[in-house]
């Protein structure tokens, strides 16, 4: 049976491909069709949460970030923990850095695929960061206690439930 969280942010995780943001759409663009030399998904879902894009074969994840991301209460630190907890990467980038240096955004995405020892990454600060509409993490309330424990996590990484 599918894991519990992942079987509700499916309907999720359709809806946000169907409505990208203009920054996901043309970092999705130059992703898609393994045009990095490894495939990514989009609008993936990881346990409790949907990340923008997803390498399952490096463990990478890539969110896009925009004004939402600026409060101190966007749920971003948790969702970086969690996905760190079951061995994935996460590189973050303001919607900024997409439109302004969209190929300094695939060569330290394709880094990041190339070389197992990367940390996360938080994202560079820019003048006017964040002006361009990204989407807050995305947690389906009934999975918010069941994150919480460590079997949780792990039952979420190995795609299987608790």
């Amino acid at each position: 049976m599918p894991h519990q969280c992942k079987r509700r942010l499916t309907p999720v995780a359709q809806r946000l491909r169907r409505e990208m943001t203009p920054a996901e759409a043309k970092l999705w663009h130059r992703l898609r069709q393994s045009q990095l030399g490894v495939k990514f998904r989009r609008q993936q879902p990881v346990g409790p949460y949907v990340v923008d894009f997803l390498c399952v074969s490096a463990k990478v994840v890539i969110e896009i970030d925009g004004e939402s991301h600026l409060e101190a209460d966007c749920g971003d630190a948790e969702r970086d923990e969690f996905l760190k907890k079951v061995g994935m990467r996460v590189l973050r980038f303001w919607n900024t850095e997409v439109y302004e240096n969209l190929d300094g955004v695939l060569e330290k995405i394709l880094e990041a695929v190339q070389n197992d020892s990367l940390p996360s990454q938080s994202p560079s600060p820019l003048e006017g960061e964040g002006r361009g509409g990204g989407q807050a993490s995305t947690v389906i309330p009934e999975c918010r206690e069941a994150r919480r424990t460590a079997q949780h996590h792990n039952a979420c990484a190995q795609g299987r439930g608790t």
